[in-house]
């Protein structure tokens, strides 16, 4: 006896295009060498829907006394994806350490709302170089300074050698 199976049906899957990732960041965490200086991140937004998307950038966490540099808006394609910078430049008297924040993407009306975090690092400032002796002396050869005989000298019983 045969039997035959006619008929099967399809088991379809719908997931809510909400499930799907809109909004990237890279690198997510970068340091800085010392206060005033910048970093540029690079954001991907991605638009899941059949329409061309209108997104307005923003950020949280971040003080206004920074400097945040981000397109007014950004345009994407249906199904499309598109890049733009976000430039941060910290305060000159921002103390050193690990500062959190989010980027957030928002169509008109926040039909859409994307958000994801990064991070920027300010490293410890370096201390100011002295230079040696003998870098004292080329500077002042270099001008043809008066007296070098003595101001070289003075630096070798300041600076004896050994």
């Amino acid at each position: 006896m045969r039997r035959s199976i006619s008929g099967l049906g399809l088991l379809a899957f719908v997931f809510p295009v909400a499930a799907l990732a809109q909004l990237s960041i890279l690198p997510t965490s970068q340091t800085v060498s010392n206060a005033g200086n910048s970093a540029t991140y690079v954001v991907t937004i991605t638009n899941p829907t059949g329409t061309t998307q209108v997104f307005v950038p923003s950020t949280t966490g971040i003080s206004a006394a920074w400097g945040v540099q981000l397109p007014a808006s950004v345009t994407v394609g249906p199904g499309g994806m598109q890049n733009f910078d976000l430039v941060l430049t910290t305060p000159l008297n921002l103390p050193s350490g690990s500062y959190p924040f989010t980027v957030i993407a928002n169509t008109a009306g926040n039909a859409l709302s994307y958000s994801v975090p990064a991070t920027l690092i300010v490293a410890a400032a370096s201390p100011p170089v002295t230079p040696a002796p003998q870098s004292l002396i080329l500077i002042c050869a270099g001008l043809a300074c008066a007296g070098l005989y003595a101001v070289r000298r003075r630096l070798r019983r300041a600076f004896p050698r050994g």
